[in-house]
């Protein structure tokens, strides 16, 4: 462990490698994110990693920088001249504000010349307490998280925070897709349960006995020489399901299932634009895309959602908790 805090610690979720530079990192993470992580780390480097500057921002960190005028502000503002006036100016510049106000007057200026520099090749994300800034053509990607102790520790915020830089990454560079789903495994095929939070996406994914869970919370979905693959990561809600063993290892994608609940389970096959449109507004995970972004981010969610839905078969599934869930699950996929 002394060398990965020496050189680096390289993580390899779904085929992307990032090598994290930060003193201690696997010390910061809280007890619930560490054991997701560790089967991530990756001892080979890699030519073409992504490198990832990590920063913990803290209140009480001295030289505060309130000032409407202050240039970070300013560069990160002047990205964004056609916001909506409210509410999405106000969180931005609200989240701006926050997040910057941490930063002392040296961290600002430089981050604020970068801004000047690479400002056309910058694509940001942004949450509640964390920032990103990921320049596309030097290949580095600069985090913010605004520090929030839990036990000494920063809660789950760096589990968020490198969720955030994945869905920035796939939706600028077209290498894969993310959605809020939970994926399984099951004769040797992946299936993604897709709905929003608490529908039952864990309660599916238990119920169907697959050989596999890969996540319960988060998919991600590339495609490898012409096929549709479903790589395990470590987003999980319900961590005690966590199987993640075989994390090199993905499956080929057979279907994706938009799950309801009902009073008893049944399936239908969505036509392609239905599909489209479920996609759009039943998967939260796209409210979150392109939100302080470009249009590009947007428009290659598109164009990855639309190949998508032309080659993997999309339906509807109402569900009916209970044990029968298991055998009428499997008869749907066998047909």
């Amino acid at each position: 462990m002394v060398s990965y805090f020496q050189m680096g610690i390289f993580l390899r979720i779904a085929g992307i490698t990032l090598k994290i530079n930060q003193p201690h990192f696997m010390r910061r993470l809280s007890s619930a994110e560490k054991p997701l992580l560790l089967p991530f780390i990756s001892s080979v480097c890699s030519s073409g990693a992504i490198t990832v500057f990590i920063q913990e921002v803290s209140p009480r960190s001295v030289n505060l920088v309130h000032a409407p005028l202050n240039p970070f502000i300013k560069s990160i503002s002047s990205l964004f001249p056609k916001l909506p006036p409210l509410p999405l100016r106000k969180r931005f510049n609200r989240c701006i504000k926050d997040i910057c106000s941490c930063l002392n007057a040296r961290q600002a200026q430089k981050m604020a010349l970068l801004f000047k520099k690479e400002a056309h090749r910058c694509k940001i994300a942004i949450s509640r307490d964390i920032l990103i800034v990921f320049n596309t053509r030097l290949k580095r990607c600069d985090i913010f998280i605004k520090r929030k102790f839990r036990h000494g520790k920063c809660g789950a915020q760096y589990l968020c925070a490198l969720r955030l830089l994945y869905r920035l990454i796939f939706d600028n560079s077209l290498k894969g897709i993310m959605l809020h789903a939970a994926g399984i495994e099951l004769n040797r095929g992946g299936h993604a349960f897709v709905g929003k939070t608490g529908i039952g996406k864990t309660t599916a994914a238990r119920l169907a006995e697959p050989d596999r869970i890969l996540s319960d919370d988060t998919v991600l979905i590339r495609k490898i020489r012409g096929k549709y693959m479903l790589f395990p990561n470590p987003w999980w809600n319900a961590s005690d399901l966590a199987n993640l063993k075989h994390v090199r290892k993905p499956v080929p994608l057979k279907a994706i299932w938009f799950i309801k609940r009902g009073t008893k389970t049944i399936a239908r096959k969505f036509r392609y634009k239905e599909a489209l449109a479920y996609f759009i507004y039943q998967d939260s995970s796209f409210q979150q895309t392109g939100f302080f972004d470009t249009k590009l981010g947007i428009a290659n969610f598109f164009i990855s959602i639309g190949d998508l839905a032309k080659i993997i078969p999309v339906f509807g599934l109402e569900i009916k908790k209970g044990p029968r869930f298991r055998t009428e699950f499997r008869r749907f996929i066998t047909k």
